[in-house]
């Protein structure tokens, strides 16, 4: 059919009359030979698979309280979707979350924040926070954040992580919880 139609349009354009000639006949593909190798068939993929939904998780913070709601072990490489919902009345807050070095607990936050050292996020921050793993949301909203045993940090290097803070910030911070990743 579309060599009838090149033929024609061919016909119209040129002036010359509106006879049609035969159609070109198409000479069979010769079966290969042995000095003629065979065309292989492509190979078979397998369907793309559908994204794992992400594990959503909340947190609230009433300017006093921060307060994680999920799971505290979360299996390697699942990627959380974090639900940041402030009280209404406090201000430029942050949900933050970041990877830290392996025999961190809980408590070194805890006491961390208690001495001070935390008053001002941004400065004083201990040494056994992997920084470059750091990511937040300002404000309410949703936040994804892929739970890994080793985090590639912002500056291209595999942290090998012993856990994840969770916590919110006025700039001073305030504690909700820290993930273990399971397995490790």
């Amino acid at each position: 059919m579309a060599g009838l139609l090149a033929v024609t349009l061919a016909a119209c354009t040129s002036g010359s009359s509106s006879t049609l000639s035969p159609e070109p006949k198409v000479a069979p593909t010769p079966e290969p030979t042995p000095t003629m190798a065979a065309t292989p068939e492509p190979a078979a993929t397998s369907a793309p698979t559908s994204p794992t939904a992400a594990l959503s998780v909340r947190v609230t913070f009433d300017g006093d309280t921060c307060s994680y709601i999920g799971p505290t072990v979360i299996p390697d490489g699942t990627v959380v979707q974090f639900d940041y919902v402030p009280d209404q009345t406090v201000l430029g807050s942050y949900l933050m979350v970041y990877g830290i070095e392996p025999g961190t607990t809980f408590q070194m936050l805890l006491d961390a924040l208690a001495a001070d050292e935390y008053d001002d996020i941004s400065t004083n921050i201990p040494d056994w926070v992997y920084r470059p793993t750091a990511t937040w949301t300002h404000g309410a909203g949703t936040m994804l954040y892929t739970i890994e045993s080793v985090k590639r940090g912002s500056d291209g290097v595999d942290y090998v992580v012993g856990g994840y803070h969770v916590m919110c910030d006025t700039p001073k911070g305030y504690a909700a919880t820290q993930l273990t990743v399971a397995g490790t």
